[in-house]
């Protein structure tokens, strides 16, 4: 073919061949969108502890809304794969291919540290959490989350420092680079003989590396943490705790407390509650009661419960006070938490 009639062919398998490429730019296009949904889904059900299981809720709620306001997507929802067997499969694939891009990183340390936090779950197992963060000769630090561990029986000092070398083995690291280690202050840590800190000594020991150069310190949250239940005021907590009791454990209180907030149309419908453990709760707790100080005396009156404190202006004082200084502490507690928290 020649002159007109060439240039004619030419244009047409070319607009034929973005035709066809388009058409599979388009399904890939189409395939990433729905990988990239699934994935999100399932870190969301992740995050809220959910099985996965419940992806194939979504997916049905997703397919009922898209078959009602656009029909003609309809076909993108029902490719999403929330099935828990793919989302575990993919799970399993991912956690190894992030394994291994952290193990490659961990190789090129040319010095590092640990942090170690032992907790209990919700199903009462001991879950040890191993983080890791280090630096190579280019100063690239790397901070992660090495491993978390889970302990069916015992958690002393020896029980713990064999999960962590089970980390370390894994990753290949090794103690001639190891700088620090980072603890809760617990004595199966920190101890000196039976602690992990103390075995960390002797095994470094054993293989003929300084451990006088180890440094070991207490975490910084947990510390401040200690710290800030050297403020007594017990004075004022004990009160406001027996307040909130009175109101919150028993349930005709709590409804009429409730009613109270709405029929006086009061900043907060309710008090919050303060656990020991979860010491963050404290602020909040103290807050809370602050802002509604004059309606929980209020309520305590109509239910024959005065407590003269809550009226008293000194005591009113040293509550506000605390409510500031729980507040700032909070406020740092949380500040301090976190990746490159050091930076803060």
């Amino acid at each position: 073919m020649t002159g007109e009639a060439r240039k004619e062919k030419i244009s047409f398998l070319q607009k034929s061949l973005k035709g066809q490429q388009s058409v599979f730019a388009k399904k890939v296009k189409e395939y990433d969108a729905s990988l990239k949904t699934s994935f999100l889904i399932s870190q969301i059900l992740a995050k809220r502890l959910k099985p996965y299981s419940d992806g194939e809720v979504v997916k049905e709620c997703l397919c009922v809304a898209s078959d009602n306001m656009f029909p003609d997507k309809k076909k993108l929802v029902e490719n999403i794969s929330l099935s828990r067997y793919t989302v575990a499969r993919r799970k399993d694939s991912l956690s190894g291919n992030i394994e291994s891009t952290m193990a490659k990183r961990v190789s090129a340390f040319s010095s590092y540290s640990v942090a170690l936090d032992e907790s209990c779950d919700t199903t009462d197992t001991a879950q040890l959490a191993v983080y890791s963060r280090g630096v190579d000769n280019d100063y690239n630090i790397t901070e992660e989350m090495a491993s978390l561990q889970s302990m069916k029986g015992t958690t002393t000092g020896q029980t713990i420092f064999d999960e962590l070398e089970k980390v370390l083995s894994r990753f290949g690291l090794d103690y001639t680079n190891l700088v620090s280690i980072t603890t809760d202050g617990a004595p199966a840590m920190s101890g000196q003989r039976n602690g992990v800190v103390g075995l960390l000594k002797t095994r470094m020991g054993s293989q003929n590396i300084d451990s006088g150069s180890l440094i070991v310190l207490h975490c910084i949250v947990h510390q401040e943490a200690l710290c800030a239940k050297t403020i007594n005021f017990e004075h004022v907590t004990n009160i406001l705790v027996k307040a909130v009791n009175f109101i919150r454990s028993r349930g005709l209180n709590h409804h009429e407390f409730q009613q109270l907030m709405a029929d006086i149309d009061a900043e907060y419908s309710d008090v919050k509650y303060f656990c020991e453990v979860r010491w963050l709760s404290k602020a909040g707790m103290l807050k809370r009661a602050y802002d509604l100080l004059e309606e929980i005396a209020l309520f305590l009156d109509m239910k024959g419960n005065a407590i003269p404190e809550l009226r008293n202006k000194e005591w009113r004082c040293d509550l506000a006070f605390l409510v500031d200084i729980t507040d700032h502490l909070s406020v740092l507690n949380v500040r301090l938490q976190g990746k490159r928290s050091t930076n803060k």
